[in-house]
């Protein structure tokens, strides 16, 4: 492995564990590149689901995103990791 995939590994890897959504780009199987994005969330969203744990409601979360994606989701707003669905 080159220094240049090995800092690109590197690279990756950090911005996973900072949970960011990476995609990779690719061309004829080849990846270009990697993109990293995050979508933030409302202000309110995670006192919203606090909320509703104090009342004793059960929150659940449906998404469309990949699997870590809506684990990082649950994790920023404090829902289980076993509450929530992910349909792609």
């Amino acid at each position: 492995m080159s220094i240049y995939c090995r800092k690109v590994k590197i690279i990756y890897e950090r911005l996973l564990k900072d949970e960011k959504i990476v995609m990779k780009i690719r061309e004829n199987g080849k990846i270009l590149c990697y993109l990293a994005i995050e979508d933030p969330l409302r202000k309110d969203s995670y006192e919203a689901i606090q909320k509703l744990k104090t009342l004793g409601i059960k929150t659940v979360m449906i998404t469309g995103d990949n699997y870590q994606t809506a684990s990082f989701v649950a994790k920023k707003l404090g829902i289980e990791t076993e509450s929530f669905l992910v349909f792609l």
